[in-house]
């Protein structure tokens, strides 16, 4: 287990709003493939799921899901640390911070289905925010 979190970089598109993530599917999918292609690995995971969530045979989500955690091991493995808070988060990125003990790795603090779409969006905003 890595005891701190790894940097990841944002390649892609900033930020992953709550919007995008409610859109159709095949806005969902156009910019999953965004956010792939620009290595925003985290955002397009995120997407993934969101697709998975409402559509789970979805051949293309479900090869971008795997890829996507298999390059985020490191991340999701890792013991994440609170390096700042705001007043402005949404309650899914709150409750993310909340649970950050500095024992629990990422994948630990992270719910199941059907919210994990949203709390994968959340990661994504607490670190480009420099948060954790």
């Amino acid at each position: 287990m890595v005891g701190v979190l790894p940097v990841i970089g944002f390649k892609g598109p900033d930020p992953l709003g709550v919007g995008v993530m409610s859109g159709s599917i095949a806005e969902r999918v156009d910019e999953m493939l965004v956010r792939h292609r620009t290595n925003d690995r985290l955002a397009a995971l995120a997407l993934a799921e969101a697709i998975l969530e409402e559509s789970p045979d979805h051949g293309l989500a479900s090869t971008c899901w795997r890829e996507c955690a298999r390059s985020l091991k490191p991340l999701f493995d890792s013991v994440p640390l609170v390096r700042g808070l705001r007043t402005d988060l949404d309650p899914f990125a709150r409750h993310l911070l909340a649970r950050v003990d500095g024992r629990k790795t990422v994948a630990a603090i992270l719910p199941a289905r059907p919210e994990r779409a949203a709390f994968l969006r959340a990661l994504h905003e607490l670190l480009r925010l420099g948060l954790i």
